[in-house]
C-alpha cells in the first residue's frame, strides 16, 4: 500500500509540472468511454433486454401468413383467427403454454372527464405465459374470458399512478367504460408492476389496462395477436415447421378461409428488437470507432510525455530501479487517467442515456445505466489502461539507457524501423476511423435531406388535426353519431381565421389502414386489386391540401344521402382503367365493401402516402363518410395562420361546445404528424454527425500534436537549415507535408474500412448509395484539407524559429 501511494504522489508531482496533458487526456478518454457506454445502455435496453420477461429466450409469436398470390394483408400485421388459435393450442408440440390478445381501446367514463385508454384484451392465461405477476391484486383466473363472465380489469402502473394517483385503494373498485358502443362496468382486480410493458398486442407498445377477452370463432376474421412460451427442449424452428404441416389440413379442411394461408413463427425477441437492430447496430459501431479515436488521441499524448520523461525514468534505472517497478508506475499513471476517464464518462453517459432514445424516438424500455453499464466503463478502463501502459513501456525498456542518461544527441529506438514509429501509427488510425464516421454522417444527413423533400401527397403547411372519439354507449343510435359528424365541420368553418374543415376516419402517416378490393364494373372482381379504404367529409380534400386532379370533391348532399359516389387516388386510377386521371370520372367500379352495388367515380385526388414519408403511395379509394368506420375520427382544419397551433384552444373550446362528450385524444399541426415520420431519420444523422465531429477534431489534435512535437525534437536541425540560407516557406511545405502524407495513407485506410461496414448502413439511407463515389471523393478531401491546416499550424511556428541560440549552443 505503500508503494502504490508513493506512485500516486510521483504521479501527481509529475503532473503539477504540466497538468493540461492529463487534463485533456482524461476529457479525451471520458468521450469516447462515454459515448461508448450510453450507447452500451441503449443496446441493453432495446435490443438485448427488449424483453422485460423472465426466461423471454423461450417466447414465440405465432401468425398465419396470406397468400402470395394476393394482397390481402401486409406480412408484417403477425395476425391469426381465434378457431386456429385453439387448434394451435391443442395441436403443436413444443409450446408449455399459449395465449391470445387483441387491442382494445374503451373509453374511460368514470369521473368528470372522458379518457380514451389504450389496452388490449387477452386470454386468462396471457400474463402467465409472459411470467407476470401483479404489484398487488391478481392475474386473471379461468373462466374469466368466456361470454357471461363478469368483466374485471388489471391496470397498467403507468395508468394507475397518473389517473388515480397510486391509490391502492382503487383495487376492488368498479370502472365503468364505452366498448365499441356498450357500457361496461369491470372491477378492478390488479395493478401491474412498473416494468412490465404488457402491451397490445404482445409486447411493442406500452398499455394501460387489460381486461380478458371473448372469443370470436370466424376463421377469416384475423385480428388476434398468438404468443407462446418453448418448452425447454423445443425450439422455433421445430414449432414453425409443426405449424406448416397444420396450415395445409386447414387448407384442405377450410378452403372458403385458409385456401393459399400458411403460418410462421418466430423469437418474440427478434420481432421485438427488429425496429430498432439497424439504427443500434450503427450507431454501436459509430461509439466504438470514436471510442478507439479517442484511444488513439489519448496514447498518442502518453507517448509525447514519455518522450519527455524517459531521461528522468533512465536515471532511476541507473540509481537501482528494477523494470518492474518503473513498469508500476507506469500503470498507475496510466490507472489514474483511465479511472478519471471512466469517471467522466459515466457521468457524460448518465446525461446522454436519457436524451439519445428521445432525440431519436427508439421505442420500448427506458435506457439506463445499471450494473452492465458500469462494467461496460470499467472495462473500456481497464482496456485503455492496458493500452496506455504497453507501449510506452515496450518503447522505455527497449531504448538505449546510456544515450538516455547523456545530454546529447536524440534517442533512436532500437525496435523502430526508419519512418515508422506508434505515433504516426496512431495518427493514422485516427484519421481512417474518423474518415468513416464522417462519410456515414453525411450519408445519413443527406439522406435525411431527401426525406425532407419528399411530397407527400398533400400540403402540411396551416392546417391543424384533432384525433376525436365519441363513446358510443353514450349515442346509442347511430344516427346520433352520424348527426355529430356532419354538423362538426360546419360548426369549425363558422370561426374566424378558419379556411376549410374536414373530417377522415384514418389520418395519412399514422399507420392505420382498411384494405378492401376494387375493380372496373367492366372487369370480373378477378382482376381487381387491392385498395386503401378511407371515410371522409366533403372539405376534407380542401382542408388536407391534397390536390383534385379531375372531377371534383363530393358534395354536402352525398355526404349527407350516402350517395354510391367514391373519389378515387391517381394509382387506383391508373392500374384500374389504364388511362390518366380523366378517363376514370364518369366510370363506375365494384368494391367488396358493403355490398356489391357499383359506385361512380365523381373525383381523382392526388397520390397520398398513407403509411410514411418512406412507403408507396398505395391505391386508395375515398368513401363518402357515412359508408366507412368512424366511431373515431380525425378533424383537419386548415386556417390562414401560418402556425396552426394557435387556433388549437378555440378549435377544441368549439368541438366540445358542439357536442361535450367527443373525446380529444391528441391535438397536433399537420407539420407535426409528418415531422413525426422524420424525427428517427433526423435523430440518427445528428448523433452520428457529432460522433464524426468530436472524432475529426480528435484527429485534427493528434495530427498537430505529432507534428508540434516533432518540430520540437527538430529545432536544432531546422535552426541550422534557416541559417544556411533555406527559406522559411520551404520549411513549411517540408513539415506540412509529413502530416499530409499520413493523411492520405489515413484516408485510404479509411475508404477500405468503410467498404467493409457500408452494408450496416444502408439499411438507414433513403435516396443515397452507401457507396456514392462523390460523397468518398468529398468527404476523403475534406479530411486531407483538414489535416494539413492540423500540420501547416505548428509548421508555420517551425519558419518562425530564431536559428542564433541552437547555433550558439554548438
Amino acid at each position: 500500500m505503500y508503494t502504490l501511494l508513493h506512485d500516486i504522489r510521483s504521479s501527481w508531482r509529475f503532473w503539477s509540472r504540466n497538468p493540461r496533458i492529463p487534463a485533456l487526456a482524461v476529457g479525451i478518454l471520458a468521450l469516447g468511454i462515454g459515448a461508448c457506454t450510453t450507447v452500451f445502455s441503449l443496446a441493453e435496453a432495446l435490443w438485448w433486454r427488449a424483453l422485460p420477461f423472465p426466461e423471454p429466450e423461450r417466447l414465440v409469436m405465432l401468425w398465419e401468413t396470406p397468400p402470395r398470390s394476393t394482397e390481402d394483408s401486409p406480412d408484417d400485421w403477425w395476425v391469426s383467427s381465434f378457431p386456429v388459435f385453439l387448434d394451435w393450442r391443442e395441436q403443436v408440440e413444443g409450446l408449455d403454454e399459449l395465449a391470445a390478445s387483441r387491442p382494445w381501446h374503451p373509453i374511460l367514463t368514470e369521473g368528470e372527464e372522458l379518457v380514451s385508454v389504450v389496452g388490449a384484451k387477452v386470454t386468462a392465461d396471457f400474463l402467465s405465459v409472459l411470467r407476470v405477476e401483479p404489484l398487488i391484486g391478481r392475474s386473471f383466473m379461468a373462466g374469466e374470458d368466456e361470454p357471461g363472465a363478469t368483466p374485471v380489469v388489471i391496470l397498467g402502473h403507468g395508468f394507475w399512478q397518473r389517473r388515480f394517483g397510486g391509490d391502492a385503494a382503487v383495487l376492488g373498485a368498479t370502472l365503468a367504460f364505452d366498448d365499441s358502443g356498450e357500457e361496461m362496468r369491470a372491477e378492478v382486480v390488479g395493478i401491474l408492476p412498473p416494468r412490465a410493458r404488457i402491451s397490445a398486442p404482445a409486447a411493442f407498445e406500452e398499455v394501460e389496462i387489460l381486461t380478458p377477452l371473448h372469443p370470436d370463432l370466424l376463421r377469416g376474421r384475423r385480428y388476434f395477436r398468438v404468443v407462446g412460451r418453448l418448452a425447454p427442449d423445443a425450439s422455433a424452428e421445430t414449432v414453425r415447421a409443426r405449424l406448416g404441416e397444420l396450415a395445409h389440413g386447414f387448407q384442405q379442411s377450410y378452403p372458403e378461409s385458409h385456401d393459399g394461408w400458411g403460418a410462421d413463427a418466430a423469437p418474440l425477441e427478434d420481432l421485438a428488437a427488429a425496429p430498432v437492430r439497424p439504427v443500434v447496430r450503427v450507431l454501436l459501431t459509430a461509439a466504438s470507432l470514436l471510442f478507439l479515436v479517442a484511444v488513439a488521441n489519448v496514447g498518442i499524448l502518453r507517448l509525447l510525455q514519455e518522450s519527455d520523461r524517459r531521461r528522468d525514468l533512465a536515471v532511476r534505472v541507473v540509481l537501482g530501479a528494477s523494470p518492474p517497478r518503473i513498469w508500476r508506475q507506469m500503470l498507475v499513471e496510466s490507472l489514474l487517467v483511465s479511472a478519471g476517464g471512466a469517471a467522466a464518462g459515466l457521468a457524460m453517459a448518465s446525461v446522454a442515456v436519457r436524451w439519445l432514445p428521445a432525440a431519436i424516438t427508439l421505442p420500448g424500455a427506458p435506457a439506463e445505466l445499471d450494473r452492465w453499464s458500469w462494467l461496460c466503463a470499467a472495462g473500456l478502463g481497464l482496456l485503455t489502461t492496458a493500452a496506455f501502459t504497453a507501449l510506452p513501456a515496450l518503447r522505455f525498456f527497449r531504448c538505449d539507457l546510456s544515450r538516455l542518461v547523456q545530454a546529447a544527441g536524440p534517442v533512436r529506438l532500437r525496435v523502430t524501423p526508419a519512418g515508422l514509429n506508434p505515433r504516426r501509427g496512431l495518427v493514422l488510425v485516427e484519421i481512417s476511423l474518423a474518415l468513416v464516421l464522417v462519410i456515414a454522417a453525411v450519408m445519413l444527413l443527406q439522406s435525411f435531406r431527401h426525406l425532407s423533400r419528399v411530397d407527400p401527397g398533400f400540403d402540411p403547411s396551416g392546417a391543424l388535426t384533432l384525433r376525436l372519439r365519441i363513446p358510443q354507449s353514450l349515442h346509442p343510435e347511430r344516427a346520433q353519431i352520424d348527426e355529430v359528424w356532419r354538423r362538426l365541420p360546419e360548426q369549425i368553418e363558422s370561426m374566424p381565421h378558419v379556411l376549410s374543415a374536414g373530417l377522415v376516419n384514418y389520418l395519412p402517416m399514422q399507420g392505420a389502414s382498411l384494405g378492401t378490393r376494387a375493380w372496373a364494373t367492366e372487369t370480373s372482381a378477378r382482376e381487381g386489386i387491392r385498395v386503401e379504404v378511407r371515410g371522409v367529409s366533403s372539405h376534407y380534400f380542401q382542408s388536407m391540401g391534397i390536390p383534385v386532379h379531375a372531377g371534383r370533391d363530393f358534395t354536402r348532399k352525398e355526404i349527407d344521402e350516402d350517395r354510391p359516389t367514391v373519389v378515387i387516388s391517381a394509382a387506383a386510377a391508373r392500374r384500374l382503367w389504364l388511362g390518366e386521371a380523366e378517363d376514370a370520372v364518369g366510370r363506375r367500379l365494384g368494391l367488396d365493401w358493403l355490398g356489391s352495388e357499383a359506385r361512380e367515380v365523381v373525383g381523382v385526388v392526388k397520390d397520398v402516402k398513407h403509411h410514411g414519408i418512406t412507403a408507396a403511395a398505395d391505391p386508395a379509394v375515398y368513401l363518402p363518410l357515412g359508408q366507412a368506420p368512424r366511431a373515431a375520427m380525425t378533424l383537419v382544419v386548415r386556417s390562414v395562420n401560418e402556425r396552426p397551433t394557435d387556433l388549437a384552444p378555440d378549435v377544441r373550446a368549439r368541438v366540445l361546445e358542439h357536442d361535450p362528450t367527443v373525446v380529444i385524444e391528441q391535438i397536433r399541426s399537420l407539420p407535426q404528424v409528418v415531422g413525426a415520420t422524420l424525427i428517427r431519420p433526423q435523430g440518427n444523422a445528428l448523433a452520428l454527425a457529432a460522433f464524426a465531429l468530436v472524432s475529426v477534431f480528435l484527429s485534427a489534435g493528434g495530427i498537430y500534436s505529432v507534428v508540434s512535437y516533432s518540430v520540437a525534437r527538430r529545432r536544432h536541425d531546422l535552426s541550422v537549415r534557416l541559417a544556411l540560407g533555406a527559406h522559411p516557406r520551404d520549411l513549411v511545405q517540408r513539415v506540412a507535408a509529413e502530416g499530409l502524407r499520413d493523411a492520405v495513407v489515413g484516408v485510404g485506410i479509411g475508404l477500405i474500412l468503410f467498404v467493409f461496414l457500408a452494408q450496416s448502413l444502408s439499411d438507414l439511407l433513403f435516396g443515397v448509395r452507401a457507396g456514392d463515389p462523390w460523397v468518398l471523393a468529398a468527404m476523403s478531401i475534406s479530411m486531407i484539407m483538414v489535416a494539413w491546416v492540423a500540420a501547416y499550424l505548428p509548421a508555420r511556428k517551425a519558419a518562425g524559429i530564431d536559428p542564433a541560440p541552437s547555433l550558439r549552443a554548438i
